[in-house]
């Protein structure tokens, strides 16, 4: 990952920790998501631009697979357009000061890492250099919570629970203050008092 999107990265856990000072950094640990919640779950912070959204990469969905305790991504949306050229600091420290003056999240949304695998099925793609990736748009996360219809390579699809193959009744879906969430109603219902 390119300097820049570490730093949107960083910023993004920095605004979660202000926001949910009870999730626990695990900052250094590569072997687990961002945050653990004293209740029992993982937080694993997403950061992406709103035009675009945030990547996902298959090794993170391997790597979470065996998790006993629900993993849960945190994607924050941003409005930080051109951030190539404007993020040019030559340190972290100035690249987060320019962060907290000129970046917003504008969008968040707690999605059960289940619908990440569906979505990751569905969705990927490979890079040139072989790397098996997702991009989450808002728009595909707000397809998922509206159940609306959208269009996949030229067909119309009506149903994203049905593209994606999940049972919407097993899940609480929702808006709460701005915040979009899709989780596991059984496992997930302590994430659900965090939004």
């Amino acid at each position: 990952m390119g300097v820049v999107q570490n730093s949107i990265g960083l910023r993004w856990e920095r605004i979660l920790q202000e926001r949910y000072p009870v999730l626990q950094s695990t900052a250094g640990d590569e072997n687990v998501p961002d945050f653990y919640h004293p209740s029992g779950f993982w937080i694993e912070a997403k950061a992406g631009n709103v035009l675009w959204g945030g990547r996902i990469k298959e090794y993170q969905l391997a790597q979470i697979k065996g998790f006993q305790e629900p993993v849960v991504y945190a994607f924050g949306m941003h409005n930080l357009h051109d951030a190539i050229r404007r993020l040019n600091q030559r340190t972290e420290l100035g690249r987060q000061r320019y962060l907290e003056k000129h970046m917003d999240i504008v969008e968040t949304y707690f999605i059960s890492s289940r619908i990440m695998h569906q979505v990751f099925n569905m969705e990927k793609r490979t890079s040139k250099k072989g790397l098996v990736y997702c991009m989450v748009k808002p728009s595909l996360i707000r397809n998922i919570i509206l159940d609306r219809s959208f269009t996949r390579m030229g067909e119309s699809i009506q149903s994203a629970e049905e593209y994606y193959g999940f049972n919407r009744g097993e899940y609480s879906i929702g808006m709460n203050n701005g915040v979009g969430y899709v989780l596991y109603a059984d496992s997930e219902r302590k994430v659900i008092s965090l939004v």
